[in-house]
């Protein structure tokens, strides 16, 4: 079933959006927007530019847009890369504003090293991925941090960060991906790793689960994306992964076959910054998706559920 949640945030008034479909894997998302700036003057005028000179998502495919990049690298250089980081750094301090200091060791410390690396993301090299990679791990365990949901992060995690829905314990391994040919190696890499906590940690109950973000992968160049509307934003955001995952799901099948059952699926994500036409405005755009392994039980299948659900709701 594909369910698809959007929640966008302007003026203090929340607008929800909820469409349901007839496809796998779980798709859910929001948009929120972090800022509104004079600056994107000069952005809002390419919308009366011809159709060609811009970047469409009404298909889920990305097209080149020379002309809004170029203006983009005038109006702000750098400032659309960072200002993804900026957005997430803001929703980790909300999440967990209100957990005890003493629990936030490792979060902090991973928020220590993410103000390293380059400022623009496209300028990465797999060298200088890391700062990068500890944000997104951070970024999991905060965004699953829902006590009043019965979501709860586990800060101290052996694993990259673990997350208990409801009293099971689930430990996640989290890795950000930024090419193709890196995706079964970081797959097995997550897999073993989540071996090793199991054989560290006591309870046959527990689960693991990979958390994975592509949006290097469908975004090298880390550009503005424009749409018409929220709808037709949501509805390219959801068909780029849901595109990726139909490529790449006999990959994670038969993977998932080798491995422990324990390891129950894998949860993706697509981060980047947009434009709506409509409302004239910069959003940032986080899509979540989740391919459970093939013989995963209902039980568990709704364990992943939970979690993107998590994930992809508003503070």
């Amino acid at each position: 079933v594909l369910r698809t949640h959007l929640l966008v945030t302007h003026c203090s008034t929340p607008c929800r959006y909820f469409q349901q479909g007839l496809r796998t894997p779980l798709f859910r998302g929001n948009l929120t927007v972090p800022y509104s700036s004079r600056k994107l003057k000069k952005l809002r005028s390419v919308s009366t530019e011809p159709a060609a000179a811009q970047r469409s998502l009404a298909t889920g495919r990305m097209r080149t847009s020379p002309l809004l990049s170029r203006i983009a690298d005038q109006a702000f250089p750098d400032f659309v890369s960072s200002l993804l980081e900026i957005v997430e750094f803001t929703r980790i301090h909300q999440a967990l504003q209100g957990v005890a200091p003493l629990q936030l060791i490792s979060v902090t410390e991973k928020l220590k090293k993410a103000v390293n690396g380059p400022i623009n993301a496209a300028n990465e090299t797999p060298k200088t991925t890391a700062a990068r990679n500890y944000l997104f791990e951070a970024t999991v365990a905060a965004m699953a941090h829902r006590p009043a949901r019965r979501v709860e992060a586990i800060l101290n995690a052996r694993s990259d960060t673990g997350i208990k829905i409801e009293g099971r314990k689930i430990w996640v391994e989290c890795k950000r991906v930024t090419t193709e040919h890196a995706l079964e190696r970081n797959l097995r890499k997550a897999c073993s790793q989540l071996q090793d906590t199991f054989n560290a940690e006591i309870g046959s109950g527990h689960r693991g689960i990979i958390a994975m973000d592509v949006s290097k992968i469908l975004n090298p160049k880390g550009e503005l994306l424009v749409a018409k509307d929220d709808t037709e934003l949501k509805r390219g955001l959801v068909r780029l992964l849901q595109d990726f995952s139909d490529k790449h799901s006999n990959l994670w099948q038969r993977i998932y076959a080798e491995k422990s059952r324990k390891i129950i699926g894998t949860v993706f994500r697509l981060s980047c910054l947009a434009t709506s036409e409509v409302r004239k405005m910069s959003v940032q755009c986080s899509q979540w998706a989740v391919i459970p392994r093939a013989d995963a039980t209902a039980a568990d299948v709704q364990l992943q559920e939970r979690l993107v659900e998590a994930l992809s709701q508003d503070l």
